[in-house]
């Protein structure tokens, strides 16, 4: 029975992107291609992105890209990611090429077959249109 329990909840967690955090972000991005929303929970448009950015995640479409998402109002090294990455407004979705190296910002977008376009073209190294 426990077993069942520890599957569906790892079938779950499949399902969402994955929760970046200080002690986390450097080690994600190292080790693939990351593509991430910065959010406030408090945000609108990050409310509305959420449920889209998570079928991306679970899509199985992103050709290996790990979907992920930093909440800019945890009190920890917000600031820095702010600052380090040109956070002005939420959302912000930056891709960052396996290594760590941003390599584009995508604009606020909502439709989940546009954000399913984006990611192959980001890992493929072209530019952002």
């Amino acid at each position: 029975m426990l077993g069942l329990l520890l599957l569906a909840s790892a079938a779950a967690a499949a399902e969402e992107a994955v929760t970046l955090t200080e002690t986390t972000f450097d080690d994600s991005v190292a080790r693939s291609h990351t593509f991430v929303k910065f959010y406030a929970p408090w945000c609108g448009h990050c409310k509305k992105l959420s449920p889209v950015w998570d079928q991306l995640a679970a899509s199985g479409s992103t050709g290996g890209v790990t979907i992920a998402r930093v909440d800019m109002t945890v009190k920890t090294k917000h600031r820095a990611f702010a600052k380090e990455f040109a956070i002005h407004a939420f959302p912000t979705l930056l891709f960052f090429k396996k290594g760590g190296k941003k390599s584009a910002a995508a604009s606020q977008s909502h439709h989940p077959f546009r954000l399913a376009l984006i990611v192959p073209l980001l890992a493929d190294g072209l530019p952002f249109p």
